[in-house]
């Protein structure tokens, strides 16, 4: 048997904040007695992702406070995906940004949602080649050290609790899974 999907009833805006808003709707849940329930989320924009490979070889990783866990976190160059933007533009300004690189070759290799029990947004994941330097242009809460790293090390970070954050470990597999013969075939990479 297939799953139904749930009705909303209602739907409103209970808090706003710069990428996201919190909604609370009224579903009714399928079945025979329809049992309507609240339901809170966080309604938010689209995401980027770029798995930046600097010959072929090294990925930048970007380590950053992050204030919700009182903790820096070791992670890929991200972000929201701005109103009238693509996420491929997306991308290529975040690393732009982030890392302060251009790249020739950008590719989409997938997509994820990252936490679907709480949240409606899609995060879209690049691989980006042909770097070119260019300089950062950081926004203020982006107070970032940059790393690179061999990408075939990067697993090794997160087996040892190095790399935490749940978008960048989705985004290093994707790549892995879907573009990994390509990568690992570049010199340099085992």
């Amino acid at each position: 048997m297939a799953l139904k999907p749930w009705r909303t009833l209602s739907s409103a805006v209970v808090a706003r904040a710069k990428v996201f808003v919190v909604r609370r709707d009224k579903v009714a849940l399928p079945g025979d007695a329809a049992e309507v329930v609240d339901y809170t989320y966080l309604d938010e924009q689209q995401g980027a992702m770029v798995v930046a490979l600097q010959d072929d070889t090294r990925a930048f990783l970007v380590e950053q406070y992050r204030y919700p866990i009182r903790a820096t976190s070791l992670e890929l160059p991200a972000g929201c995906v701005a109103e009238g933007e693509s996420p491929e533009q997306a991308a290529r300004r975040e690393l732009e940004e982030e890392v302060g690189y251009e790249a020739s070759d950008l590719r989409l290799v997938g997509t994820f949602h990252p936490y679907v029990s709480v949240s409606n947004t899609k995060t879209f994941v690049f691989l980006a080649r042909g770097l070119r330097r260019r300089g950062t242009a950081r926004e203020a809460t982006e107070q970032m050290q940059l790393r690179t790293v061999p990408f075939a090390e990067i697993e090794a970070l997160i087996q040892a609790g190095s790399v935490r954050d749940a978008s960048t470990i989705a985004a290093y597999y994707l790549v892995k899974g879907r573009a990994g013969s390509s990568v690992e075939s570049s010199p340099g990479f085992s």
